[in-house]
């Protein structure tokens, strides 16, 4: 008769201990370096500012990667505890974001017929620049991606390197 009261007790146990969160949502982190004028740093932490329809029909994403914890400010803006921020501020045509390659532009040039462009921003405590050119390739979905740059800047400046885990996604209306 005791082994019939600890059954349920052992049911009981077994149910809470077995369902885990079923939440899809990957681990917030990311893990890869980049380099900037033959200066390597590790990138920890992404953000997705997923801003949405633009102007005719053009999708805006900002993505921002740094070396350490990002943190918005209304005051200060967007910044990295690790002193290192890159934005990528990403248009594409369509309702949504889609990942591929971006052309990434000079601020100044016209997209012309480029389904996906650009613009591209780094700041350390050197630094505050905006890039003139290159590429970012972004594969993944929902809040996990491997981004991968390759950017110019002025003066023979470049950025390139990998990263690639999860992002925290942060949805912003322009309205």
């Amino acid at each position: 008769m005791k082994n019939l009261l600890y059954l349920p007790l052992v049911a009981i146990a077994v149910f809470f201990f077995s369902c885990g969160d079923d939440d899809d949502s990957p681990e917030i982190g990311l893990s890869g370096m980049v380099t900037f004028d033959s200066s390597s740093t590790d990138m920890s932490d992404g953000l997705i500012l997923d801003i949405g329809p633009f102007i005719d029909e053009i999708y805006l994403t900002d993505i921002y990667l740094g070396n350490g914890a990002i943190e918005i400010d209304e005051n200060t803006g967007i910044q990295s505890a690790g002193g290192t921020l890159i934005l990528l501020e990403l248009y594409n045509n369509g309702n949504s974001f889609t990942p591929g390659t971006f052309t990434i532009l000079d601020f100044f040039d016209d997209a012309g017929d480029n389904e996906r462009y650009g613009s591209v921003s780094f700041t350390n405590e050197d630094s505050d620049l905006s890039a003139t050119g290159g590429t970012v390739k972004i594969e993944g979905s929902g809040q996990s991606y491997t981004i991968t740059l390759n950017v110019e800047f002025s003066n023979e400046r470049t950025l390139s390197g990998s990263v690639e885990g999860g992002f925290r996604l942060e949805r912003v209306s322009l309205d």
